[in-house]
């Protein structure tokens, strides 16, 4: 009798040699999973700095239409005064 070459995993059902990853496919697979990490990173990065920079322009946009509303009332009060004046 010869010794298995068979792994069971609970969760997968058995695995035999020809199932499993070489050496350098486990490698590989690292590399490609710490590679897609490390993108995600800096993507993730890069969307906080955009979100960043959409606040503080939102933030400018903001102040630019209260001023413009501010504007807009002070004009329609001296639109007011004027027309009043020419009814007199």
């Amino acid at each position: 009798m010869g010794v298995s070459s068979t792994l069971f995993l609970p969760s997968c059902g058995p695995l035999r040699n020809a199932d499993m990853m070489t050496p350098e496919e486990v490698q590989r697979t690292m590399e490609f999973i710490l590679s897609s990490q490390a993108d995600s990173v800096i993507r993730m990065d890069r969307f906080e700095e955009n979100l960043d920079r959409l606040g503080e322009n939102l933030d400018v946009l903001l102040s630019a239409s209260h001023d413009l509303l501010r504007v807009s009332k002070i004009h329609n009060e001296r639109l007011k005064r004027l027309e009043s004046k020419k009814k007199k």
